[in-house]
This record gives structure tokens, sequence and C-alpha cells, in this order.
């Protein structure tokens, strides 16, 4: 998933590129004024994994979706734009050891905060490429943790004495505007430790009688909105 998702950027990267090509023009700085403010809707499918700090556990990627809303604001006469949203995301990973299988599941409430950079071809007015980097925030609202054991199955609340609810990272990404449609490519990097009890899991994995408490969230995101 990971290496369809990062080919996908090249190819967004690369769109922009082969017009400026054809067209004979170059990118330049989209200079906005007061009046780009503008507004967004946003939805979109999540490929995320966990971070164990122990090699006992390997991971693989959970499917989510992400759904809500952004503002743009142009930081003045210039291409630099300062974008916030609010948003509902679904995050997680498949997680195993040498008997046990795991679900965790997250429900949260996430702040990304990022700068964009607008490029416009001069002979397609309509058509942007916007690289950013900036930052989120995110609220665990709940979720699950569900386990097999060997054919003995349980079911846990993900944010208990396992998970912390907190979660913070950095997000990185670049989107590709035509005219109020929009489409974006972004890989958000937690930082956040989100292992709460080292104890608190050795009741689901064995192999985590060596683990120090760390564990950190990854998501590579395609989303797709309407800008007004």
């Amino acid at each position: 998933m990971k290496k369809v998702i990062t080919v996908l950027l090249f190819m967004i990267l690369g769109m922009g590129s082969m017009s400026a090509q054809l067209l004979g023009g170059q990118y330049i700085p989209h200079r906005l004024d007061d009046y780009d403010l503008y507004y967004g809707f946003r939805i979109g499918y999540n490929a995320s994994t966990i971070r164990f700090s122990t090699d006992a556990i390997s991971n693989e990627g959970l499917s989510g979706m992400n759904l809500g809303f952004i503002a743009g604001f142009p930081l003045g006469n210039s291409s630099a734009i300062f974008e916030p949203g609010i948003f509902y995301t679904v995050k997680g990973g498949k997680l195993k050891d040498k008997s046990v299988k795991s679900e965790v599941r997250m429900h949260e409430f996430e702040i990304p905060i990022v700068i964009k950079y607008d490029l416009t071809l001069p002979t397609m007015t309509d058509m942007s490429v916007q690289p950013f980097f900036g930052g989120f925030f995110g609220f665990g609202l709940g979720g699950e943790l569900k386990y097999d054991n060997m054919g003995d199955r349980h079911k846990l609340k993900t944010f208990s004495d396992r998970y912390k609810r907190f979660d913070a990272g950095l997000r990185m990404g670049c989107g590709l505007n035509i005219e109020f449609f929009y489409v974006e490519l972004a890989y958000d990097l937690g930082l956040a430790n989100l292992g709460n009890d080292s104890k608190a899991f050795t009741d689901v994995y064995p192999s985590y009688s060596d683990w120090d408490d760390h564990a950190r969230t990854s998501n590579f995101s395609i989303n797709f909105g309407v800008n007004f």
C-alpha cells in the first residue's frame, strides 16, 4: 500500500511538470490577495500503521477513512497559504507476534495545520500544484482492540490502559487544485508516544515483556474535495 501511494504522489507531481513542458511554460508562484480566502470539504482514504520500539511485533497497514473541513488564509500578498482543518479520522494497524494477531482501530478528532505553496502555470491559471508541510494534533474519541491468541478471541477498548488518547506529529504532502476541485496525497508521521503501560500489554502480547512503552502512528492518505 505504501508503494502504491508513493507512486500516486509522484504521478501528481509529474502531472504538473508534464503540463508545464507541453504548454511551454514554467511553474510560477501564484500571488494571492485577501479575496482568495477559501473554505473546503475533504474526504479520503487512510492506510495507517502503529510503530513499536520492539522487533518482536510485525506491522501491517489498516484501511480507514477521514472526513473534514478546511479553511485557507493567504499570508499577505504572496503564494503561501495557511490552512488549518477539522477532521474525523480512523487510524490504527494490524499487529502480529509469535502467537497473537490483533487489529487496533482508533477513531480520532484531528486538527491538521499546514503551510502550502501555490504554484501555477501562466498558461493554465485554473490549475495549481500545492506542496505543503506542517503538523497535526489528534484526540482519541474511541476504538477497539481485537486480538486472537491461537483461537482465543477478545475485544477491548483501545483508549484504556493500553493507548493514550493524545496524538501529534508532522504532516507533509502535495495537492493538485483544478478550479474548485482538489486532490492530495499526504503522510502523517506521529511523534507523540501513544503507549501507556507495557504491563497492560502483556495479557495480549507475551512478546511485549521487553517493550519500553513507545508506540507511534504513521498514516498515508489520499484525499479529495472541493473549495468554495
